[in-house]
């Protein structure tokens, strides 16, 4: 919803594109300390992220 892209979030995490990747898939445990940086990133509280709900978004 930011339009922020993978190489743009990865980047900022100081991680590959594909080890981000893995992170939205839910390949990778995604842990409290890299919840944050997200949220941080995202500009959003990791609360928001943990409650997102793609089907009251994407209709």
């Amino acid at each position: 919803m930011k339009n922020f892209s993978q190489d743009y979030v990865a980047e900022r995490l100081k991680i590959t594109t594909r080890a981000y990747s893995k992170i939205e898939t839910g390949e990778t445990k995604l842990t409290i300390q890299r919840l944050n940086q997200i949220s941080i990133i995202l500009g959003i509280s990791a609360m928001d992220i943990l409650q997102f709900n793609p089907e009251k978004v994407f209709l």
